[in-house]
């Protein structure tokens, strides 16, 4: 169970649904353990990927530190093979997670809705999907620290 739960604020971090590791959206057990599941699936892939273990991405020792080039592309595998994003006026992800969670807890899903869009406004577009992410990342970051 521990580990479904850590793997679930990880998702959520990259994801950027939870950007900070002292907010957790509100839902039940069951769709905890689902999310936490499937993330932990991408982020065995994406740890494949891109060569790291867990120990190696940054973002999981310090979530406010520097990213290294991996961990940046970490960050781009795990949002592509999540499929979140924005969307209109709506978060959205291949599993339909954004809706569970838009569902169980509302507030932090428009908290979160509005990180998401303040960040896709300021972050510049770049073909380089790596660089980009990280950029989106520190944005959420900074951001979510002013929740």
């Amino acid at each position: 169970m521990g580990n479904i739960k850590m793997d679930f604020k990880i998702f959520t971090i990259f994801t950027f649904f939870i950007v900070t590791a002292r907010v957790n959206a509100n839902l039940s057990l069951e769709n905890m353990e689902k999310i936490g599941k499937t993330m932990h699936e991408i982020m065995e892939k994406c740890k494949k990927e891109t060569g790291l273990s867990s120990d190696e991405v940054s973002v999981f020792r310090d979530p406010k530190g520097s990213l290294t080039r991996n961990d940046k592309c970490f960050l781009a595998c795990f949002t592509r093979e999540s499929g979140i994003k924005l969307e209109g006026d709506k978060i959205v992800d291949k599993f339909g997670y954004s809706d569970i969670i838009e569902r169980e807890d509302p507030d932090y899903y428009k908290m979160s809705l509005s990180i998401v869009k303040e960040c896709n406004e300021e972050v510049p577009k770049m073909d380089d999907e790596c660089e980009y992410s990280g950029l989106l990342y520190k944005c959420h970051m900074e951001k979510a620290e002013q929740v």
